[in-house]
């Protein structure tokens, strides 16, 4: 089952790395022009409610994309617990051994890169997140 998971997980990364990197690329810049024409405006103009809108639907988009990665890494490690849990003591020995090499296997995580460069995280969510602030910082003080 886990080389079956293995292996659906490195056909989603390969289909899916780099669209990724371009959702991820796409929502920084959002949050941060977002950020920046939201900063010129007063909270009683209108425009301000649907820029919040476009704000919070850019946050969420990202932060589905990488709960995703995030949910996929934890079932992916769910399997060596599981597979320690097991009753494994009473298997074969020929069963022990195709156990220990898919436990020395598990030891590499599953999980989704944005472009090969950064794994889907929740921590990927927050520099994403601290970036665009700091570039909407920028362009404010430029």
């Amino acid at each position: 089952k886990y080389s079956v998971s293995f292996r659906a997980c490195d056909d989603l990364e390969s289909i899916f790395c780099y669209t990724l990197l371009g959702r991820s690329i796409s929502s920084l810049l959002v949050i941060a022009a977002c950020l920046y024409v939201g900063s010129f405006l007063s909270p009683q103009n209108p425009e301000m409610y649907h820029l919040a809108e476009y704000l919070l639907g850019a946050f969420f988009q990202m932060f589905m994309i990488c709960y995703f990665g995030v949910f996929i890494t934890e079932r992916g490690a769910a399997y060596n617990t599981c597979l320690y849990k097991s009753n494994w003591y009473s298997c074969s020995s020929r069963s022990k051994r195709a156990m220990l090499i898919m436990m020395i296997r598990m030891q590499k995580p599953l999980y989704l890169t944005i472009g090969k460069f950064f794994p889907l995280t929740l921590e990927t969510f927050l520099q994403v997140t601290k970036a665009a602030f700091s570039y909407a910082t920028v362009l404010k003080t430029v």
